[in-house]
């Protein structure tokens, strides 16, 4: 606590101590108008005040008296006290205390109002004042509602006593901002020897409502997707931008995509108001309860309009999407973060009609419709065996006349569509070391073809295959193609069944064994991004799919004697590569599943089926990887939502713990000469942070300073606190530069170098953390054609809110 006087005595003077302390410098100067006339009516006439300084309070009692020594004029003696930020004294000890020390004074020093000759003895007054400081409560401020300002001061009457103590201890009201200091003055002076009638003020009366407490929201936390504004002005967690009046309406807002929004008005005085199902009121504190927010999901249903190639509209067909069961109901419902996924769908109408895939997100999708059109089709079943021992024979080519392109490699069948359905092909089979004859096929009526393969004998027989079906007897066919007298053909003809015969012992391994089922693209896709992701099941997916590559590139022309052949590898490009690429994304990610790399795991894309997993790996802290992979043990054999389930219930029992021990720890370390102990999990000076923990650090500050920036404040001790603070980025650095030198601008000077708002407004449009600022609006203000700016430091602040 500090005192300070100051009087008309011998004309206007600080009195003690002097200097004059900072503390005093924003209220102290002389309160009387030049024109007071002295009038005796006025001698022991009081009054009191109040001023703020940088978060702390200052009260005075200000008394008439005769100057004595000018002339027998107008005087006054003021004693006032100065309350720091971090401490409250209560009101009525305010009012007894300056009623003491003004006391004492008087009976010291001007005896019947009048000033003696008697020098002050102020080691006096200190003693009294200090003795008050064990009364002293330890307050955290809440000054910053009120912003003091330049205007001349504004006037309260009190109608009591008590009044006035009940002003005192609740000093920080809105409604004595921006002016220098408030008089308080007893109204029954109102009528006669009012003090205002030789004071300069500005005029106005103000009447706080005493019982409009004040509430500051402690734990504002933007991440959470929480609104709150009171009074029309939106609230953060900085002091200053935090405090809500009991009798403001507050207003809460929660919003996250794809949920439905949460609104709640109401004020912190009713207490049966909707808003106290999200706030938390203790004493002068509110805090947000943030579970108790839980939206309802955003919900859109989208339904599926199948028809055929005519426009004739299908009823009965079924749908599947992504990985969920064939489903004959055709409305698809889609909620929450569903809504913002891309989803496959495909419709069928039993074995013979299928659509095409269609892709949709729904949030995006414009109707509550999608189209699929069902194509015909028609599947005929391959088997080929081996004409000596009966065996299946697979791993063999597919060509289809007219083209003769390869509509497959390692296949057991063939997919006929639309209008191909009705056409006859020839179809040929191919494989090293063996024989066959073409045969048509007529999609319509046939369902099966098979094939009896004959080895080849050598270059003198020629080619042989027999063509058998179910009901027939095998019928041969042959055809020999005689050797070419020519000894050249012959050499050739010898060279290349050579080469065939080494292919077929050392490198083919397809034989003899069974037939290997086929893979489409779909369901590559389906399997890659469900749920599973067995290590076997991919590498026999990466094996087939690795098998079939040449039957998505058509080779035509050329032969032994016709040149080269053309190669078309478009589909292959299209089709076939993509589809190899999801399987090795899907094998890696596996890899990385087994091999529990978390830290690698939350880098990686995740389907709309796997977001159960996604969401627990997110859920790891990078403290807690060992315990997790601990108690994981071998997941090799486990699906994703398994593994998932595993992870929650690892992490699930130890969370609250965790919670509650931080909690302890943050009550333990403010108690007063309590030491604290270092937490298991706290980083010693032996250790240091990760590099990706550092950054996260680095982004929540980085992220604070961007959005001071834009504010009304530019504080130039809050701006050098970030400019220091470690790890901020160097753009940042150079912004906070930038706001610094806002305050030193003072018009002077031309050209670049001037030190004027025109050049200075150029140097904040190109620097991006002030679009949308504060800064940059007020810059734009003052650039206007036909505005004098001004540079006064006053009227930046005031420019700026």
């Amino acid at each position: 606590m500090k005192i300070f006087f100051q009087g008309r005595k011998n004309g206007y003077n600080p009195l003690f101590p002097i200097p004059t302390p900072e503390e005093f410098y924003g209220f102290a100067g002389d309160t009387q108008t030049e024109s007071a006339k002295n009038d005796a009516g006025f001698y022991g006439k009081f009054f009191y005040s109040l001023g703020f300084f940088r978060g702390g309070c200052i009260f005075t009692k200000f008394i008439f008296v005769c100057d004595t020594f000018r002339y027998r004029s107008l005087g006054n003696i003021s004693i006032s006290i100065y309350i720091d930020e971090g401490n409250k004294l209560p009101g009525k000890d305010v009012k007894f205390l300056l009623d003491e020390l003004i006391g004492t004074y008087c009976n010291n020093y001007c005896p019947d109002y009048y000033f003696n000759e008697k020098q002050e003895d102020w080691p006096l007054f200190t003693p009294l004042a200090d003795s008050y400081n064990k009364n002293l409560i330890t307050h955290t401020s809440d000054s910053i509602a009120v912003t003091p300002g330049p205007k001349d001061p504004a006037f309260h009457y009190y109608q009591s006593d008590n009044e006035l103590i009940e002003h005192f201890d609740e000093p920080f009201q809105e409604e004595y901002s921006g002016f220098r200091q408030i008089f308080f003055i007893d109204r029954k002076l109102q009528e006669k020897g009012n003090p205002l009638d030789v004071l300069k003020h500005s005029g106005t009366e103000v009447n706080p409502d005493l019982s409009n407490d004040y509430v500051y929201l402690q734990d504002f936390d933007l991440s959470k997707r929480v609104k709150i504004t009171a009074n029309g002005k939106p609230l953060t967690g900085r002091k200053g931008e935090n405090q809500i009046r009991a009798k403001w309406r507050v207003d809460i807002e929660y919003l996250k995509e794809f949920y439905k929004p949460i609104r709640a008005t109401g004020r912190i005085s009713d207490t049966d108001s909707e808003i106290y199902k999200y706030l938390e009121k203790n004493g002068s504190n509110l805090k947000i309860r943030y579970d108790a927010f839980q939206p309802d999901p955003e919900i859109k249903i989208i339904t599926c309009v199948i028809t055929k190639k005519d426009g004739t509209q299908i009823s009965d067909a079924e749908i599947q999407t992504d990985q969920r069961p064939w489903q004959s109901e055709l409305n698809i419902k889609f909620k929450a973060e569903e809504l913002g996924q891309e989803h496959k769908i495909v419709a069928k109408r039993g074995d013979n009609f299928i659509s095409d895939i269609a892709k949709i997100t729904p949030k995006a999708h414009p109707e509550d419709t999608i189209s699929l059109v069902l194509r015909e089709k028609k599947t005929v079943r391959i088997s080929a065996k081996n004409q000596e021992n009966g065996n299946p024979v697979g791993s063999f080519d597919v060509k289809l006349s007219p083209g003769g392109k390869v509509f497959r490699s390692v296949t057991n069948f063939i997919e006929f569509f639309d209008e191909d359905i009705g056409k006859p092909w020839v179809i040929k089979i191919e494989k090293p070391g063996f024989t066959s004859e073409p045969q048509e096929c007529h999609p319509k009526q046939d369902s099966e073809i098979h094939f009896l393969l004959r080895k080849t004998q050598g270059p003198k027989t020629g080619y042989v295959g027999e063509i058998w079906t179910p009901d027939e007897e095998p019928i041969q066919k042959s055809f020999v193609h005689k050797i070419a007298e020519k000894k050249w053909l012959f050499i050739i003809v010898l060279i290349l069944a050579l080469a065939a015969w080494a292919f077929y012992k050392f490198f083919w391994k397809g034989g003899d064994q069974p037939q290997i089922n086929p893979l489409t693209k779909w369901e590559i896709e389906t399997y890659v991004e469900g749920d599973s992701l067995m290590p076997d099941k991919l590498d026999q997916f990466k094996a087939v799919w690795g098998g079939m590559e040449q039957g998505f590139i058509t080779k035509s022309g050329g032969g032994i004697f016709g040149g080269e052949k053309t190669i078309d590898s478009a589909r292959w490009k299209s089709e076939w590569k993509p589809a190899d690429e999801s399987i090795d994304r899907a094998i890696t990610k596996r890899k990385l599943v087994n091999d529990k790399n978390f830290s690698e795991l939350k880098n990686v894309r995740y389907s709309g089926a796997q977001l159960s997993f996604k969401n627990a790996i997110l859920n790891i802290d990078s403290s807690r990887y060992a315990e997790v992979e601990e108690g994981l043990g071998d997941v090799s054999n486990l699906t994703l939502k398994q593994i998932s389930e595993k992870i929650n219930g690892i992490l699930s029992p130890t969370e609250q713990i965790k919670v509650d021990t931080i909690q302890k720890s943050k009550k333990e370390d403010a108690q007063p000469g309590k030491k604290t102990e270092m937490p298991e999990n706290k980083i010693t000076p032996k250790e240091q942070p990760k590099p990706k923990e550092q950054k996260a650090a680095t982004k929540g500050i980085d992220s604070e300073i961007r959005d001071y920036l834009k504010g009304s404040e530019l504080a130039k001790d809050k701006l050098e606190e970030y400019k220091k603070a470690n790890g901020v980025n160097q753009s940042l650095i150079n912004s906070i530069n930038l706001a610094l030198e806002f305050w030193t601008l003072d018009g002077s000077g031309n050209g670049k170098s001037s030190k004027t708002y025109w050049n200075f407004n150029e140097k904040v449009k190109n620097d991006g953390n002030f679009t949308r600022s504060k800064l940059g609006a007020f810059l734009g203000k003052m650039c206007q054609e036909g505005v004098t700016p001004s540079y006064k430091e006053f009227d930046k602040k005031k420019g700026l809110k």
